[in-house]
């Protein structure tokens, strides 16, 4: 573990899927209020249909939220001793001392991959880290990479690993 590493560090999504994201969801705004517009200004439906048009317009907008706040909210912060996960839509905070942690293992699953922190008792979080999901550095590799690897020790199964909602 770097010794001349500033703590605490902070990691956030990449700043590249905040961008698409807020233009994804700036695009989606234009169509819901052009499909708002023409549901409620059609003479030729009833008031039902122009509420069912309303609220399909809202529920489409509502399939945007989860990543677009996750990608601004969503955090991992780091110090010399502990992490910490703010996972929005996945647990809330999440909070390991190093003391705590049994080691890591290497985990596969159909949104991608990532280390998954193992605790060394019952009752604490296990901490995911998807590869991709936040833009991380040279500490935080070597932060994870001072955990004992547990696959080395026990090679894993075809399957997945547990998460955290499997517990």
């Amino acid at each position: 573990m770097p010794s001349d590493a500033r703590w605490p560090r902070t990691y956030y999504a990449p700043k590249s899927a905040r961008v698409g994201l807020t233009i994804l969801a700036l695009y989606y705004t234009i169509f819901e209020i052009a499909i708002i517009h023409i549901v409620v200004t059609n003479e030729t439906h009833g008031v039902i249909w122009k509420v069912v048009g309303v609220l399909v317009a809202i529920f489409m907008a509502s399939l945007l939220q989860e990543p677009f706040v996750a990608a601004y909210r969503d955090r991992v912060t780091l110090t010399a001793d502990r992490i910490t996960t703010y996972q929005m839509y996945r647990g809330g905070e999440r909070t390991l001392r190093r003391d705590e942690i049994s080691g890591r293992k290497a985990f596969r699953e159909l949104g991608g991959s990532g280390t998954a922190l193992i605790p060394n008792r019952d009752g604490l979080p296990w901490i995911t880290i998807k590869d991709l999901e936040y833009a991380t550095d040279a500490v935080f590799k070597e932060w994870i990479a001072s955990i004992d690897d547990l696959d080395a020790r026990d090679p894993p199964p075809h399957s997945p690993i547990p998460g955290p909602t499997s517990r």
